[in-house]
């Protein structure tokens, strides 16, 4: 049979022989294509395809921590907001500590605290409780003023104060000036 098939070509002419060789390799190019290139390519897209999930999941790993770092990060902010609130907005009014907290800021900022007078507490329809305090310093004006911003910062015992109302008196001869100021303390509500 191998032979026959060999005299077959050695009876072709030239052209005849050309043909066939290039239909032979037309059948090797057609097989590569089809039993090489195609089955790579197709494996090629299968591992793109893996690699891209394996990427998406390593991303979500990623994202995942950092969001558990930012979680820690909001739970610790959270729990120092927390114990700022707890003493700006303490479950006693505690006016004793919230008076020598003025006492020591007047001093500091160079005022003479003439007289503290607290009011009845009130119960607010929010649930808080009100203390409103009536104060009067004394001092000059620049030290009034870093008084006031301590006061409204949360420097007199670290405590959550509204001042309601200021009056204020210019001192006889040049003397130092008088500020009575209407404040509130609030504390949380008896549950």
């Amino acid at each position: 049979m191998f032979s026959r098939a060999l005299r077959r070509v050695q009876a072709m002419t030239e052209r005849d022989k050309l043909g066939l060789a290039l239909l032979v390799l037309l059948w090797l190019v057609a097989g590569w294509w089809f039993f090489f290139h195609v089955p790579m390519r197709a494996a090629v897209e299968v591992m793109q395809e893996e690699s891209a999930e394996a990427h998406a999941q390593l991303v979500d790993v990623e994202n995942y921590r950092q969001q558990g770092q930012s979680i820690a990060a909001a739970e610790k902010a959270q729990k120092e907001r927390h114990g700022f609130l707890m003493k700006a907005l303490p479950s006693e009014l505690g006016q004793g500590a919230f008076i020598g907290g003025l006492e020591r800021l007047a001093m500091s900022k160079h005022l003479l605290l003439a007289g503290v007078q607290p009011g009845a507490a009130i119960a607010r329809p929010d649930g808080l409780q009100e203390l409103p305090v009536t104060v009067k310093v004394m001092g000059d004006y620049f030290s009034l003023l870093d008084f006031l911003g301590a006061i409204s910062s949360g420097q007199a015992d670290g405590r959550f104060v509204i001042v309601r109302g200021m009056a204020v008196e210019a001192g006889k001869d040049g003397g130092p000036l008088s500020a009575t100021l209407s404040l509130s303390i609030f504390a949380q509500g008896k549950g």
